[in-house]
């Protein structure tokens, strides 16, 4: 337990840069003027690391068990690459709706949902980069701990 608590304090700043490039992303496709831009990024960048985070947290628990039952003769690598985007569509989602939502200079809400779908948009393809890293990332730390574990007996 105390090996799962410190793999994910060393995540920790890797994600809350991922959401801080995000949240610049979607709140300047929102505002495209620097004028009160810190104060709308901040907001939302709070927003993001008090609710979206723990929230994302417990959904990558259930999506990755859930992922693990229903693909489990995937490899790894295609199923961390699968829960990954998965994750990417719905907490980009969450924070594109947020986000928009906390600038408050939409006049309706076709305007509204023009401005949530370029956030959503623009900032896709960090999201879509940083998981797909991710994944490979993590298949080669499994890899090697195993050949290190097998180097061991």
């Amino acid at each position: 337990m105390q090996s799962n608590v410190k793999q994910v304090f060393k995540l920790l700043p890797a994600v809350l840069v991922l959401i801080a490039i995000i949240i610049t992303i979607m709140t300047w496709v929102n505002l495209s003027t620097l004028r009160g831009f810190f104060e709308a990024w901040s907001r939302a960048f709070f927003f993001a690391t008090v609710t979206v985070l723990p929230i994302g947290g417990l959904m990558f628990l259930a999506l990755y068990q859930f992922i693990g039952r229903v693909f489990r003769k995937w490899p790894e690598m295609l199923r961390n690459l699968l829960i990954g985007i998965v994750m990417t569509l719905l907490l980009e989602s969450i924070m594109a709706l947020t986000t928009t939502a906390s600038i408050q200079n939409f006049q309706s809400i076709n305007e509204f949902f023009d401005l949530y779908m370029m956030s959503f948009l623009y900032a896709l393809p960090v999201g879509l980069l940083y998981a797909s890293v991710t994944a490979v990332m993590v298949n080669f730390e499994v890899e090697q701990e195993v050949i290190a574990r097998a180097k061991r007996q």
